[in-house]
């Protein structure tokens, strides 16, 4: 098949070249790119150049307060996904990463150092968390001794590590009051876990302790997902659920069209009121916050693009 000038391919032009043998053109790979439907049977391959799941169709960039993750989110976003300190010098270096962590390296576009070549045997701590939003409200946190860690997983990829014991957090430059919360972790603290919160008021996204799981949003007042009016929805595992698991992974979906109070949250990972025997005890790979609620088939189209 000759190529288009337009850098269009016609799904007749396709179906000429397998008579009788090539009756559907499959788009089962391809998820939520944010696309309008083709027209006349026409698909533009630039269309899916560079595109990722966020912005969703119906939740747009600029309804996004705050966007972290190990890996690149934003498609649109150029700068380092963290800032990290090793344990042997201290000394600090930024790294940058794609959509799917293939690299992890000083220098955008798989180039300088790799991550564990700069690393070799220390352990990496995270300075910065850098916001892939068009806000800029990065997380920080300078203090060596509460600092999470960056660990590889069995599954080769690398996350940040929260250990509850010591405290792990890092902190928004300045808090936020989220619609809606993505996050993608795993949480082994029985008594809570708390996955966001704010610095002094006892307000939170936590999840209350029940025999071998932990049911979403507790049944306090103090915690943002708790609610007697509103729309709020889950998304884990596959399917919409009221609980989420500890000591495995959770991909996590929340919205409420009217969040408990209007408290600012700015703690990632740890609760600030109650410690760290209520905060987050394992890994965090996303956090994105967004300033709207969200519909179900953007929860569904989270889940569909996480990392593993």
């Amino acid at each position: 098949m000759a190529a288009t000038p337009s850098g269009t391919i016609k799904f007749s032009d396709i179906k000429v070249l397998m008579p009788g043998t090539f009756t559907i053109f499959g788009l089962s790979n391809i998820r939520n790119f944010n696309l309008n439907s083709p027209q006349y049977g026409i698909i533009k391959i630039s269309n899916f150049r560079n595109q990722y799941l966020f912005p969703t169709i119906n939740s747009p960039m600029s309804s996004i307060g705050g966007c972290y993750s190990v890996r690149l989110i934003n498609a649109t976003y150029t700068g380092p996904v963290f800032q990290l300190r090793r344990s042997s010098d201290n000394v600090l270096q930024t790294f940058y990463t794609d959509d799917k962590q293939s690299y992890i390296t000083s220098g955008a576009n798989n180039t300088g150092t790799s991550f564990a070549s700069w690393i070799t045997t220390n352990t990496a701590y995270v300075y910065v968390w850098y916001d892939q939003s068009s806000y800029s409200v990065n997380c920080s946190n300078t203090t060596n001794s509460t600092q999470p860690a960056i660990i590889k997983l069995t599954n080769n990829f690398y996350s940040i590590n929260f250990s509850s014991n010591l405290g792990n957090v890092v902190t928004l430059s300045s808090g936020v009051l989220p619609k809606a919360i993505f996050c993608h972790f795993y949480n082994t603290n029985t008594t809570r876990g708390t996955i966001l919160s704010a610095k002094t008021i006892d307000y939170k996204v936590a999840f209350g302790a029940v025999t071998a799981s932990l049911i979403v949003g507790g049944s306090t007042p103090t915690d943002w997902y708790y609610s007697s009016t509103g729309t709020k929805l889950a998304y884990n595992n596959g399917a919409v659920s009221t609980n989420v698991l500890v000591g495995a992974w959770n991909l996590l979906s929340l919205s409420a069209t009217t969040p408990t109070n209007s408290a600012q949250l700015s703690l990632i990972g740890h609760d600030g009121v109650n410690g760290n025997v209520s905060s987050l005890n394992g890994y965090m790979i996303d956090m994105i916050l967004y300033i709207n609620s969200v519909i179900a088939s953007d929860i569904i189209a989270y889940y569909n693009n996480k990392l593993f």
